[in-house]
């Protein structure tokens, strides 16, 4: 499982599923505990196979890259970049948002 740990949000760490799932992250407790769904908006799943943070301009964006080529057959390889959203562990308990199209790099 790849992990990166919120830099907003603390005591969360976020992470995807790989190839052929559906565009989403997560963002879990350090038990473990699912605490909130957030699915790209447009974007497809083709092969995912990192997840990470990074501060640019005094914002915090996840990245994910759809990177992954085993076969050797895709001439499109991506990164999806958005702003870190933030988790309320109190009232986002097992809740999805959706991150418009508009919002992804």
């Amino acid at each position: 499982m790849l992990l990166a740990v919120s830099r907003l949000n603390p005591g969360i760490l976020w992470t995807m599923n790989d190839s052929g799932n559906t565009p989403r992250v997560y963002a879990l407790s350090e038990a473990g505990e699912k605490v909130l769904t957030v699915e790209l908006e447009g974007k497809v799943n083709v092969d995912w196979e990192d997840i990470a943070i990074y501060q640019d301009n005094g914002q915090y964006y996840l990245y994910v890259s759809d990177t992954g080529n085993n076969n050797h057959d895709r001439s499109v390889l991506k990164i999806f970049r958005f702003l870190e959203p933030i988790v309320d562990n109190v009232h986002q308990i097992r809740k999805t948002i959706t991150i418009s199209s508009s919002d992804i790099e």
